[in-house]
């Protein structure tokens, strides 16, 4: 009796103690520390977050017909053969967090991002057949670094508010090729910028079991503005070359809209270590 008394005190202190471990994010693992619980400071944790506008972008380039973004309009006249192709590249924000203290929390992130639209296509006329082929790219790259408030200390739910600065560049290619009836040109336009902007974010967050993941959702409106970048234009007539810039004038102030502005929502899976 008295061995059953001792082994049902032992047991009891042990439910204890892993109750107060879990509720305070206490270390309980000689092999992961303090995994199951929520990260507390000197913690480390990685963040992949798919959001809506990603996976929009990914929905409309393959859906064909128009570019994602700056296209070209098939010129009026007897077309034949017109092809068009989208395609879209990217990775989702991945996040390296830092919780310097049991509240407060710093990351610095990455995205990155490529669209692409080729289409080729015949003019018949009476008096003239051209071919052209064209191919346009765009390249996103963005640096997240930010910060965030978790509100409370318990385990289960995590509630936290945060903002972050954007920083990075986008870049712009297109070549165009175009046959004449055997009079072959070449164009080819480059243009980079660089981005600056900055938003703020809410996100809820879910600890599982003893595993040392969560799953939650990041709700964000943000915006950025685009500096510099001219159009460089290279043509290319066969007997030499000729180089402007800003030439295309419509389609530089369509890639250098002053700022942007909106809201986007993602899905995210952070795994935490110590």
């Amino acid at each position: 009796m008295k061995k059953f008394l001792l082994t049902l005190m032992a047991l009891a202190i042990s439910v204890m103690t892993m109750t107060a471990q879990i509720s305070e994010g206490e270390p309980h693992s000689s092999v992961i520390p303090r995994t199951g619980n929520r990260p507390q400071a000197g913690d480390w944790g990685i963040y992949i977050g798919a959001s809506v506008r990603q996976v929009m972008d990914i929905i409309n380039a393959h859906k064909g017909g128009d570019a994602v973004f700056i296209g070209e309009d098939v010129p009026a006249g007897f077309i034949n053969g017109y092809d068009s192709k989208n395609n879209w590249w990217g990775l989702p924000v991945l996040n390296l967090k830092y919780y310097a203290t049991d509240r407060w929390e710093v990351r610095l992130g990455f995205e990155f991002a490529s669209k692409t639209l080729s289409n080729k296509y015949r003019i018949e006329t009476d008096d003239v057949v051209v071919k052209r082929s064209n191919r346009e790219s765009q390249n996103f790259t963005r640096f997240l670094p930010g910060f965030a408030y978790h509100f409370n200390t318990k385990n289960l739910l995590d509630v936290y508010l945060g903002a972050q600065m954007p920083i990075g560049w986008d870049s712009y290619r297109a070549k165009t090729k175009q046959d004449n009836d055997g009079e072959v040109t070449y164009e080819r336009n480059v243009c980079s910028q660089m981005v600056l902007g900055g938003g703020v974010f809410i996100g809820l967050q879910g600890f599982i079991a003893d595993l040392p993941l969560a799953i939650g959702v990041e709700v964000g409106y943000s915006g950025i503005a685009k500096f510099g970048g001219n159009m460089k234009t290279t043509a290319d007539y066969g007997d030499g070359k000729e180089v402007f810039y800003n030439q295309n004038r419509d389609l530089k102030k369509a890639l250098s809209t002053s700022a942007e502005w909106g809201a986007d929502a993602a899905i995210t899976i952070s795994y935490y270590f110590h």
